[in-house]
């Protein structure tokens, strides 16, 4: 009887010096009621819990995550409808101001045309005709060229899509000379539409002064009648 109550004295030991070392509580059964050890699972609710939270933090992440995406879809979309508008005018302007004689603008089937001639060489580009389009239904804005007095235009250059109207106002118009201005000047008003947002648009405002011009009457002479409006 006494052996056997010096070995349970040795194995209590035991367990204190492992408790002791451990950091934790270590005997034979579960340990004492209403102490869990560290090796312990974890209980139904704590899961629960745990989810709730981990849901809670997705969410958020993934709202700020569209967020983000959003705000950068819109910030590209208003660069790139910004860039179309400046090369819009860029490339007119290397255009225009070396012509001799534009065109009174005017529309022909639905679309706005108008036309202009140079003697030299402008924007790197050589002597001849240009035409001017606007397309209405696709919003599209383009340029071609040929050599005066021959009848084969090159191909279409887009210079912007999402092109569109104002309300009453002409796209392009042609101011003759007059006492003020002695010289024939092609005016643009438009808009250009951000890529993928209708809400936001760009203004083309611009008036270029064909600083060649002055010697052909255009509205009764036009020029650059071989390749017609179509």
């Amino acid at each position: 009887m006494g052996a056997v109550v010096d070995e349970r004295r040795d194995d209590a030991r035991e367990d204190v010096v492992l408790s002791v070392l451990l950091g934790r509580h270590v005997g034979r059964g579960d340990g004492p009621p209403g102490r869990r050890g560290r090796d312990a699972g974890v209980t139904l609710p704590e899961v629960l819990i745990s989810m709730g939270v981990f849901l809670v933090v997705l969410l958020i992440s993934l709202s700020a995550t569209r967020s983000l995406v959003g705000s950068t879809v819109r910030v590209t979309s208003a660069v790139d409808g910004r860039t179309q508008a400046d090369r819009l005018h860029d490339r007119l302007d290397k255009l225009v101001p070396y012509a001799v004689a534009v065109n009174p603008a005017g529309m022909s089937g639905g679309g706005w045309w108008v036309e202009f001639r140079t003697d030299v060489a402008a924007g790197g580009q050589p002597a001849g005709c240009w035409q001017l389009n606007l397309d209405p239904s696709g919003g599209t804005v383009r340029l071609r060229r040929w050599d005066s007095g021959q009848a084969v235009p090159g191909a279409w250059a887009p210079l912007v899509v999402g092109a569109r109207e104002r309300s009453g106002a002409a796209p392009f118009q042609m101011l003759p000379a007059d006492d003020s201005v002695v010289r024939q000047r092609l005016v643009l008003a438009l808009d250009v539409a951000a890529p993928g947002d209708v809400t936001t648009s760009f203004p083309v405002d611009a008036t270029f002064v064909a600083r060649n011009s002055g010697g052909i009457d255009t509205v009764t002479e036009p020029v650059c009648q071989e390749v017609p409006r179509a």
